[in-house]
């Protein structure tokens, strides 16, 4: 065996060679093969023919045509930010996290309080990851006097799930978690957090967290 391991180098010429491995057979077991792709990243080649990136590819544009979990570094969004694909989209693969204002609300006319929130990074759309609530209903609540909170993206109106208070014990603080997938495309950047009674329930004190993905192409 050699003592490269040992050597003190100050610089090396590596030719380039194919992003897929396919200018190398494949190395004995045990072992991997160290190369220079196209794409001007490092990667290995294992006993089996399988390659993989070392270190996080970056650039100004997403590569043609990524794998499922593959991720990209994007030195010209929101000063420099890493996305993974998932097999369909680009997306970021920090979670962000935002508060909907704390909101204690009167029972009666419910169907007519809201609140909104608009999401953070406009011109982006978002995936969203879940929404943490924490509330509480003062007096009467149970499985015919209850709150029904219904999110919706807006303008479009589109659903968002979720919940109802009708299980929860008066009095009683609760946490509820929704978990989401849904994409709000950057033209809908907002959040339109309804709230409507069934039967005759008391006031309720609503916080909201909602976390995120940011999408990009």
């Amino acid at each position: 065996m050699g003592l490269f391991s040992v050597a003190k180098l100050f610089g090396m010429t590596i030719r380039e060679s194919a992003t897929d491995g396919s200018d190398f057979t494949n190395p004995d077991a045990d072992y991997r093969r160290l190369f220079l792709g196209e794409d001007g990243q490092l990667h290995v080649k294992d006993s089996a023919g399988a390659v993989a990136h070392i270190g996080v590819p970056a650039g100004t544009a997403f590569p043609a045509a990524p794998a499922t979990n593959d991720r990209f570094y994007r030195t010209n969004v929101l000063g420099g930010m890493e996305f993974l694909w998932d097999g369909t989209r680009w997306k970021s693969v920090g979670i962000f996290r935002e508060t909907i204002p704390h909101l204690a609300l009167p029972a009666a006319g419910m169907a007519a309080i809201v609140s909104r929130h608009v999401f953070g990074f406009a011109g982006y759309s978002h995936q969203l990851v879940q929404m943490d609530y924490f509330c509480r209903v003062d007096t009467t609540n149970d499985g015919s006097k209850y709150h029904t909170i219904s999110p919706t993206l807006q303008p479009s109106t589109t659903a968002i799930t979720g919940f109802t208070t009708a299980a929860h014990a008066a009095g009683t603080g609760t946490s509820v978690t929704v978990a989401l997938t849904l994409v709000a495309p950057a033209t809908d950047f907002w959040i339109y957090l309804g709230s409507a009674t069934t039967g005759a329930p008391g006031p309720i004190n609503l916080s909201t967290v909602v976390s995120y993905r940011l999408i990009t192409t």
